[in-house]
């Protein structure tokens, strides 16, 4: 029961979280590579679908999670465009576990999560920054 716990900037690389309770949990930057989330959805092109999505207008408020299905903030996102597994994982686990594990599932070299606290404009600027580093080594393959 990790519910509620600080853990931004840990070191949890290799540990089993399939079965954690991680609700509300803070993984703000948090190193989970090689950390066991078999029970996260994955998402093809993880940073060019949420980068896609978010920068809609109106389309981000980091502010909440949820606003309605066409308004989240960044983990939000993650959480809408994993699907129905997504939500269920969302419904287990609360939305900000719920989204690092499916960022991380996505990409297993992520390393170190971004902040699903930070504003609107510091968000987008990161996932437009991560969705050309995607896209830019899928071209180099």
């Amino acid at each position: 029961d990790l519910s509620y716990a600080d853990l931004r900037y840990a070191d949890m690389s290799d540990a089993d979280l399939s079965h954690a309770d991680l609700r509300y949990a803070d993984l703000s930057y948090a190193d989970l590579r090689y950390a066991d989330m078999s029970d996260a959805p994955i998402i093809p092109n993880i940073h060019q679908q949420v980068y896609a999505a978010a920068s809609q207008p109106g389309a981000l408020n980091m502010r909440f999670w949820h606003t309605c299905d066409t308004t989240h903030c960044r983990a939000g996102w993650v959480v809408a465009l994993a699907g129905e597994e997504g939500k269920a994982l969302e419904g287990r686990i609360g939305t900000p576990a719920a989204a690092s594990l499916i960022y991380l599932a996505s990409d297993p070299g992520l390393g170190k999560f971004p902040s699903f606290y930070c504003d609107d404009d510091t968000a987008l600027a990161d996932m437009k920054d991560r969705a050309e580093q995607e896209a830019a080594k899928a071209g180099a393959v």
